[in-house]
């Protein structure tokens, strides 16, 4: 095999996908990437909601609460705003723990003392 060129990665079926020389040019050139939700790599895990209290305890690496109880396993993390801060562990007993999260600590989150 002398070339291989990947046409789709699931989910992302109808998304363009950019060659790394093109990403790596768009840099150099301070052009802003094409890039989208995290989230919609995980379509199979449920979404859960966090309040913003929750939202900046979870990226502090936290257990919470969720509103609803009966999630478990797997599931993917929500704030208020619609924001994917990562992938979270619910136990079925309405709490979640940080597994993979991919945000930076949240700007209330300095408002909480650990």
């Amino acid at each position: 095999m002398s070339r291989l060129r990947r046409v789709y990665v699931e989910p992302f079926d109808s998304e363009p996908m950019l060659a790394l020389e093109t990403v790596e040019s768009m840099i150099r050139a301070g052009e802003p990437l094409p890039l989208i939700d995290a989230a919609r790599a995980l379509p199979q895990l449920p979404a859960v909601v966090l309040s913003d209290e929750a939202a900046a305890r979870i990226v502090l690496g936290q257990a919470v609460g969720l509103p609803t109880s009966g999630a478990t396993g797997r599931v993917r993390v929500h704030d208020t705003r619609g924001r994917f801060l990562g992938i979270g562990e619910a136990d079925g007993s309405g709490a979640v723990q940080p597994r993979r999260m991919f945000t930076q600590p949240l700007d209330s989150a300095a408002s909480f003392s650990l």
